[in-house]
């Protein structure tokens, strides 16, 4: 999937109340196994501005594109703490691997929200 595939999923996913924001990301890593971690923190943050300049931040598209924004963040911070501890850090697969052993917070969508 190209990046500007991902940011016009991202963009439906905020524009889409009855989706939770935090399912993008694996959604994402899971779509794009061989995309850079980087391009998936890239896309979201491209799909909240459009969000934000179509919509406004506030409101709900505004709202749920903020949570959007801490979608990116912690995928940043996930894709530091994999160097810290060594491991494959490229591709969204080695993400997904990652939150299966270390860290499920993007895994359990149903969570509270």
């Amino acid at each position: 999937m190209q990046l500007e595939d991902m940011a016009e999923r991202v963009i439906e996913t905020l524009c889409a109340e009855g989706i939770p924001v935090r399912s993008l990301a694996a959604s994402l890593a899971q779509m794009s196994p061989q995309a850079h971690i980087l391009d998936l923190v890239l896309a979201i943050a491209t799909g909240c501005d459009a969000v934000e300049r179509m919509f406004g931040i506030d409101g709900t598209s505004g709202l749920r594109a903020r949570e959007g924004w801490q979608m990116a963040t912690l995928i940043a911070t996930d894709l530091r703490a994999m160097q810290a501890l060594g491991l494959p850090g490229d591709r969204a697969c080695d993400l997904v691997a990652y939150w299966e052993s270390q860290d499920p917070y993007f895994l359990h969508r149903d969570a509270a929200e």
